[in-house]
């Protein structure tokens, strides 16, 4: 195995964001059903078993739906613009933003239901908002799949990146537990938990080693890798213009060093020329995308990408469905993350042993990665039909478990994705790839919570459609 500093720092931050992300699903689920209890029944203490009504479970889907969309608002708002950033700036400063954004918002989901008769619960949607600062989670992941993608060759890319998913994949053995430990303890401990994990990752983050530790702070044409020929031409013509005139190219917003220094734009240039840069900024980042539609490869990763999103929304959904079908208390719904968690260490296991024993007898890696995801999409899809026709809590374990084998999936198209892309800025690739899985979320909460309500009445739970649907898009 390849140990370096440039492939384990990634490793650990991966895993502990993943770790802390995990910790905080259950009990942030609790923490809003508290709040939307406590403030339809008016009164402060309020018992767990009050809060199945049909409909404080409706408003739950509905703020956790829109919650999700939300979230996923910042991701995509935010994903091409910071991967310009890592370009020019490097990965680290993204990394400590994306942790800044995640723990403000965490901080104001709880001062919200902390108070739940002064404020409404909906008002967690706000929150969303703070993810602006670094993207969030999805941000932070793709800047790691960039370090780990660019200090690796096509050979090893995909077995590390089963590697990778390996560490999430034990923490979500792990963290479930100990969220309904520290739940048992006080609704509000597995957070101060999880801000101490991002503490410890924010002293983690200078430690990491950069792509390309020489890049120049300095805009240049350099920071901009040509997509296409044309590009390309275009991108060396300002680069000799560059190293004559100093740091003005065509690609990158005119420096604010000229008029810091007194002097006074041409008459054909405004003054303010903000919504200049904002205009090229956004038709850059349309070019780009559209140059990666073009290539079928690149066309079929993203299409599973956001498919794949809105397909496993259903499995956020799951803990509200079983303790409302079954009658399970949410901090024992943790269990479906064990077992999924479970499923997904034997995958984690098993994937990159198979992934190096198959390239070593000669396979092409891109035709072991595009096998995989296949075989991957074909166990989802029965495992998501299975949770839908469930009859009980066995057979609701045993399709978490097949729905955590299936996370295969992820590893597989990253590594496919960066084979088919191979011209392409590593970080430029995955913020794109953010970018569609941010995309397919904004419709998937809504959607997944619609259908989570139907069949759902004051003497009926919910009939689990997402769940079919799920199926039907894997």
């Amino acid at each position: 195995m390849i140990l370096t500093r440039a492939i384990i720092i990634p490793f650990a931050l991966y895993t502990l964001f993943n770790f802390t992300s995990m910790l905080l699903e259950v009990p942030t689920l609790r923490l809003f059903e508290h709040a939307i209890c406590v403030r339809s029944n008016q009164r402060l203490e309020v018992d767990e078993a009050e809060c199945k009504p049909a409909g404080i479970q409706n408003m739950l889907s509905l703020v956790v739906g829109w919650k999700l969309t939300l979230d996923a608002c910042a991701g995509l708002l935010t994903a091409m613009f910071y991967g310009s950033v890592a370009e020019r700036l490097g990965e680290k400063l993204v990394l400590l933003l994306s942790l800044t954004g995640f723990v403000a918002m965490q901080l104001v989901d709880i001062v919200i239901c902390s108070f739940p008769l002064r404020f409404p619960v909906q008002a967690v949607w706000f929150s969303s908002f703070f993810l602006l600062i670094g993207g969030g989670q999805r941000i932070f992941n793709s800047m790691i799949f960039t370090l780990v993608s660019n200090a690796l060759d096509e050979a090893n890319r995909t077995t590390y990146l089963y590697w990778l998913a390996f560490g999430p994949h034990c923490m979500r053995f792990i963290a479930p537990r100990i969220a309904a430990g520290l739940m048992g303890v006080g609704l509000l401990e597995p957070f101060w938990l999880g801000i101490g994990v991002i503490a410890l990752m924010s002293s983690i983050i200078p430690l990491v080693v950069e792509s390309n530790r020489t890049r120049p702070r300095k805009i240049s044409s350099n920071d901009y890798l040509p997509i296409s020929r044309s590009e390309g031409r275009e991108s060396e013509t300002f680069s000799r213009s560059s190293s004559r005139e100093g740091s003005e190219n065509a690609l990158a917003p005119r420096p604010i060093s000229r008029q810091a220094s007194g002097e006074t734009p041409s008459r054909d240039e405004p003054p303010n020329n903000i919504r200049q840069r904002v205009s090229k900024f956004l038709l850059a980042n349309f070019y780009d995308i559209t140059t990666f539609l073009r290539v079928p490869k690149v066309l079929f990763c993203l299409s599973t990408v956001f498919l794949k999103r809105i397909g496993f929304a259903s499995s956020a959904f799951a803990f509200q469905y079983v303790s409302e079908r079954f009658g399970w208390q949410l901090h024992q719904t943790t269990w479906l993350r064990v077992v999924s968690g479970a499923g997904a260490i034997a995958i984690g296991i098993a994937a990159p042993t198979i992934t190096t024993y198959v390239i070593r007898t000669g396979a092409y890696p891109p035709l072991v990665d595009l096998s995989s995801i296949r075989a991957a999409l074909t166990i989802l899809c029965v495992s998501f039909f299975a949770t839908w026709k469930a009859a009980s809590s066995a057979m609701i374990m045993f399709s978490m478990f097949g729905i955590g084998f299936g996370e295969g999936l992820e590893p597989a198209l990253q590594g496919f994705i960066s084979f088919a892309a191979e011209s392409i800025s590593s970080s430029r690739v995955f913020t794109t790839y953010a970018f569609f899985d941010a995309a397919a979320e904004l419709t998937a909460g809504p959607l997944i919570a619609r259908l989570l309500a139907i069949g759902r009445t004051e003497d009926h739970p919910s009939d689990g459609v997402c769940f079919l649907a799920s199926s039907v898009y894997f």
